[in-house]
C-alpha cells in the first residue's frame, strides 16, 4: 500500500450557508502537518442554536486541533445531547471517531446524518474520508461520486476531486489520480489548500 497522503479538512462546517472566505474562518495546521479549516464561534454565527451545545462543540474543535481526539469526542457528544439531529455535530462525531479508528461508530454517525439529510453533499465527503482512513478506497470513491453529484459550489467540488485523486492513487490507478488532482487544482482557490494539493500532484507525477 502506498503512503497515504491526505489533506485533512474539517469540511463538516462547509455545509453552512456562510461564505468560507469570510472572517468567520480560521485555518490551522495541526501538529501532524495536516491542514484544517475551522469556523469560529458556532453559536454567534448560527451553526448551532443552543449556546451550551455550541460552547462544547467549539471546545471539541480546539481539542481536535491539538490531536486530543478522545477529549474532542467527549465535547462533541455533549453538544449532540443538547442539540440532536444537527448534521454539523453528527459529522464532527463521525470524523473524530474515524480519527480514533472507531470506524463502525464513525459509519453509524454518517449514516444517521444521511437519514436526516440525504442531499447533504458534505456528509458524503466526510463519510468517504472516514472510509479512506480505513483503507476502503472503492467505497470512499462511491461516496465521493454521490456527493459531487449534489455539490454545486466549485471550491467544494475541488475537495471532492482531491479526495478522489488520493483514493485512486492508493488503488494504483494513476490515470484517474492525475485526472482528479488536476480538476482539484482548477477549482480550489484557497491558497493553503492549493499548496498542499500541488504537493500531492508532485508525488503523483514522480512516477
Amino acid at each position: 500500500m502506498k503512503q497515504l497522503y491526505i489533506l485533512t479538512i474539517f469540511v463538516f462546517f462547509l455545509n453552512c450557508k456562510n461564505d468560507i472566505y469570510s472572517d468567520k474562518e480560521k485555518i490551522v495546521t495541526k501538529k501532524d502537518g495536516n491542514t484544517n479549516v475551522f469556523y469560529k464561534n458556532s453559536f454567534e454565527n448560527g451553526f448551532i442554536k443552543d449556546s451550551i451545545a455550541a460552547f462544547d462543540f467549539d471546545k471539541g474543535i480546539e481539542q481536535s486541533s491539538r490531536l486530543n481526539f478522545k477529549s474532542s469526542r467527549i465535547f462533541y457528544e455533549s453538544a449532540n445531547k443538547r442539540e440532536p439531529n444537527n448534521t454539523i455535530i453528527i459529522n464532527a462525531l463521525g470524523s473524530v471517531s474515524a480519527d480514533l479508528k472507531d470506524f463502525n461508530k464513525s459509519y453509524e454517525y454518517f449514516e444517521k446524518s444521511l437519514q436526516i439529510d440525504s442531499l447533504d453533499a458534505i456528509t458524503y465527503l466526510n463519510y468517504g474520508y472516514s472510509r479512506t482512513k480505513n483503507n476502503e478506497f472503492n467505497k470512499a470513491i462511491k461516496l465521493y461520486k454521490k456527493g459531487i453529484s449534489l455539490e454545486r459550489n466549485g471550491e467544494k467540488r475541488g475537495y471532492f476531486h482531491y479526495n478522489m485523486s488520493s483514493a485512486y492513487y492508493q488503488l494504483y490507478d494513476d490515470e484517474n489520480a492525475k485526472l482528479h488532482i488536476n480538476k482539484a487544482i482548477e477549482l480550489v482557490s484557497n491558497e493553503v489548500f492549493k499548496k498542499e494539493i500541488l504537493k500531492f500532484r508532485e508525488i503523483i507525477n514522480e512516477k
